[in-house]
């Protein structure tokens, strides 16, 4: 019989990082990380989004050997 789902409190509690366990010289970058999400949350401010080059895709040559596709495509 499968175990109840935990909550959100005990998964919050569970996985969530706790700023004192880490070493002290990261802990203060990441409550000045953690300060300006919260920040930005706040303002409502969200990632940028990602340029479409910073994925771009890979592609087979006609002995199926993969290669990467140009960024930027001649014109046709």
């Amino acid at each position: 019989m499968p175990e109840e789902p935990l909550s959100n409190e005990e998964l919050r509690r569970r996985y969530h990082t706790n700023i004192e366990d880490l070493p002290p010289e990261l802990q203060e970058p990441l409550r000045k990380l953690m300060a300006a999400d919260a920040r930005n949350r706040a303002t409502g401010k969200v990632a940028p989004p990602r340029r479409p080059g910073d994925n771009f895709a890979i592609g087979l040559d006609d002995n199926l050997e993969p290669f990467p596709v140009d960024k930027q495509q001649p014109p046709q």
